[in-house]
């Protein structure tokens, strides 16, 4: 049987990355911030997701794989509302 790798895997849990970056850079990071453009890059790829669907849809570039990508823009919007709720919006 195969396994999977996932490419995070290695990565830390968010505060603990965020935590080492404000210790070897010197700069505080205000976690509001990194907040807000988690979900703002979230929202972005969900819009970005519809963009390439709607190349499909249109029939200006048919793919499977463009159509495919429309079915993303959902998981993109349900991470958003959970990062919303999470943070208490």
């Amino acid at each position: 049987m195969a396994t999977t790798t996932c490419i995070w895997a290695d990565y830390p849990p968010r505060e603990r990355f965020i935590r080492a970056y404000e210790q070897y850079s010197g700069v505080s990071i205000d976690r509001s911030a990194v907040d807000w453009w988690e979900i703002m890059g979230n929202i972005r790829w969900g819009v970005i997701c519809l963009a390439q669907a709607e190349r499909h849809l249109s029939g200006a570039d048919p793919s499977v794989e463009l159509a495919s990508l429309g079915r993303r823009s959902a998981e993109m919007q349900l991470e958003a509302l959970r990062l919303i709720e999470k943070i208490g919006i």
